[in-house]
């Protein structure tokens, strides 16, 4: 018995030192795989931990490697916000293999090392710009060494000039500039010594760039008096010419040449400067040492975040979602932009009295209440806006107006819609005034978004010129019907003009991107697609109000507006536009008929049959769910956005953002879908029963 006892508690050890051995191997092989291969499941209700489509997409397009730099005081940053930011971006280097993270902490011994290793990564992405930059000023330093000795030369024969003139005012004012020009040899020498020492200047302590900036701005001062002084001997020199005697006219032309001459290199030295682009290691540097930031390096150029911005304005706020949300999209934002350098350019169209925007480039406090959140948003993503008051200037500004020498820069025009305000008579002029210029808009082959609001005009038998240019494209709008519902109130049933879609129509990109995201469309009118669109021209519906026979297109709504919306009217059939659906957002391209002329073989537009769709009272309407406070119309910013890049081109970018991922979404169901899930609960169940049973009778035989 002892002895059976004993084998018994020895095959015991046994069999547990094995499976303690094979469970240890397992788990060895286990974290060896999940090393190599591995994986994240984001099971949050809203994705929080997943980057939206349209960020993947634009990480997917990276042909390039791209560091982010994170450089901040991290013992000072709340740490649930700092660990936010962190898992933002590690969720970057899981979605690419092309991004990588740096982190600079400011409180560290070994920042300035950490620093000056990424100014040395930018520097070798950027080293034929850092030649460039420093051939430049070896070649700024030899003009300014050519002008010293040539204004040795003038400023001797001045003096000349001034023994062989009379005593009186002439020549003391001769004398005076051949001493100013005397002064400017060891000014120039000196200035291009500057530029010698600016070639390779320390920044960062042991980083050595060219300072072209710096260089420029220490001798703008001597060439100023390099400029001013030789202008005004060129111009004494002149009035010599007129008066003076032959030995002296010769003596005079061989002073103005001279001085032309030098005075011409300053100038070109001054443009040669000034027209370099900014250095990236050099900006990289400055803003490492300035200021906390989240720098993006890439092969293209630099772009940077503050690292502020990522931050919550509440602490209450460290660790929620809308925290993670704003950091991703400014920093992929900021990854596109350093993708790609040539960033669309957006183009407000109206007929206001007034500009929208003040010479500054700030809106003015109307158009601040209005569209200063669109406005802010499209800057932070390094997209310039500019205005065209067609009341104001007839003519559209131009590319060199704009600023904008590159001829591939995308530039999209929005007309904010139809002027409100003012009598019948100051309306209808201010929107024949944008008809005109909506028409030369597309006569030059310009991308456009378009707003079309209700009209009053056809129902006085006269066009809405605002939709003019609509036809070219194969779309028919129907703006002189408004679009009303009938809707339950506590006090029965009234007529309500506004409309939540949560389906889109079709699969155009800008469709995709908005599907089961709530979108707010008030005072719309139909857009029907052509039957027959003109050659070269196609129509996708984006948005429709799906038919009902609580829904149905008012042509006499005018007096419903009379009666303040009091009564519910019954559809006329023989006036009403009864047949739904009713799209309300398509989107066109066409061929242009003279493709030489315009530059562009298609040309892209978006029309929006609503009112006000883009103005922040809609964008940011919020409400609270389960304790969050969400925007209730995220489709609105999302049409705006998708809208925008197929405009400009860039349909990679297309895809919904994280602010839509505030709180879980669900789109509503079809009726298909309804039809199924009722089948599913009254025979699924009965059917499921059965079946088990007839299983279970089976398997016994």
């Amino acid at each position: 018995m002892t002895r059976t006892a004993a084998k018994r508690r020895t095959r015991y050890t046994v069999l547990a030192l094995i499976l303690f051995s094979a469970l240890t191997l397992g788990a060895a092989f286990a974290v060896a795989l999940g090393t190599r291969y591995h994986t994240r499941l984001d099971l949050t209700a809203t994705r929080e931990h997943t980057l939206s489509p349209r960020t993947i997409e634009t990480l997917s397009k990276l042909d390039a490697d791209h560091t982010l730099v994170i450089s901040a005081r991290f013992q000072q940053v709340d740490q649930r916000a700092l660990q936010r930011i962190r898992d933002l971006l590690d969720a970057f280097t899981q979605a690419s293999p092309r991004i990588s993270i740096r982190e600079i902490n400011l409180n560290s011994p070994a920042a300035l090392d950490q620093a000056e290793a990424v100014v040395r990564i930018s520097l070798q992405n950027h080293s034929d710009a850092a030649q460039k930059h420093a051939d430049a000023l070896t070649r700024a330093s030899e003009a300014l060494e050519g002008i010293a000795e040539r204004t040795d030369e003038i400023a001797a024969l001045a003096q000349s000039l001034v023994q062989r003139q009379q005593p009186g005012e002439f020549r003391r004012t001769w004398n005076d500039n051949a001493s100013a020009a005397a002064a400017i040899p060891p000014l120039a020498r000196e200035a291009a010594e500057t530029l010698r020492a600016h070639r390779e200047m320390p920044i960062l302590a042991e980083v050595l760039l060219p300072q072209v900036d710096a260089a420029l701005t220490a001798i703008e001062p001597t060439l100023t008096t390099i400029d001013v002084t030789l202008a005004g001997i060129m111009t004494l020199c002149q009035q010599t010419l007129r008066t003076a005697a032959s030995e002296d006219a010769a003596l005079a032309r061989q002073v103005l040449s001279s001085a032309e001459r030098a005075r011409d290199d300053a100038l070109r030295t001054r443009d040669a400067l000034g027209a370099l682009d900014p250095l990236d290691p050099l900006s990289v540097a400055r803003v490492l040492e300035a200021q906390e930031t989240v720098l993006i390096l890439g092969p293209a150029q630099t772009t940077a975040v503050d690292f502020q911005s990522l931050l919550p304005r509440r602490l209450e706020d460290a660790g929620g979602t809308r925290l993670r949300m704003a950091g991703e999209s400014l920093i992929s934002a900021a990854i596109a932009a350093s993708a790609n350098p040539v960033q669309p350019v957006l183009i407000l169209v109206h007929a206001e009295p007034t500009n929208l925007m003040r010479s500054s480039g700030r809106l003015s406090q109307g158009a601040e209440n209005q569209i200063g959140m669109l406005v802010g948003r499209l800057r932070q993503q390094r997209v310039r806006v500019h205005e065209w008051p067609v009341l104001l200037s007839p003519l559209p500004p131009d590319r060199s107006t704009l600023q904008i020498a590159d001829r591939e820069t995308p530039i999209v025009w929005f007309v904010l819609g139809a002027p409100g305000g003012g009598q019948l008579g100051e309306r209808i002029e201010r929107r024949d005034r944008l008809s005109t210029a909506i028409l030369r808009l597309v006569e030059a082959g310009e991308s456009i978004l378009l707003t079309v609001g209700p009209s009053e005009l056809p129902a006085i038998g006269d066009t809405d010129p605002l939709v003019q240019a609509l036809p070219l494209f194969g779309i028919t709008s129907d703006s002189g019907r408004l679009l009303i519902r009938r809707a339950s109130t506590p006090q029965g049933p009234a007529p309500a003009v506004d409309f939540t879609l949560r389906r889109s129509t079709g699969e155009h990109p800008i469709a995709r991107a908005l599907d089961a995201l709530p979108t707010y469309l008030s005072a719309a009118t139909p857009l029907r697609p052509d039957d027959q669109p003109p050659d070269g021209a196609r129509v996708w519906p984006v948005l429709a109000i799906p038919a009902s026979a609580d829904t149905w297109a008012m042509a006499a709504w005018q007096s419903l507006l009379r009666q303040g919306m009091t009564r519910l009217p019954n559809p006329d059939p023989m006036r009403d536009d009864v047949e739904g659906p009713w799209p309300i957002v398509v989107a066109a391209e066409r061929t242009p008929p003279d493709t030489a002329q315009n530059g562009s073989t298609t040309q892209r537009l978006v029309a929006v049959a609503a009112a006000a769709w883009f103005t922040d009272a809609t964008t940011q309407a919020a409400s609270q769910v389960d304790g969050i406070v969400t925007r209730r119309f995220p489709g609105n910013d999302e049409l705006f956005d998708a809208s925008f890049a197929w405009l400009a081109g860039l349909d990679d970018q297309i895809g919904a953002g994280p602010s839509v991922r505030d709180v879980p979404r669900i789109a509503d169901l079809s009726d298909a879908q309804i039809l199924a899930m009722r089948w599913a609960l009254i025979a699924g169940l009965p059917v499921l029963v059965l079946l088990s049973g007839l299983a279970f009778r089976w398997l016994r035989g």
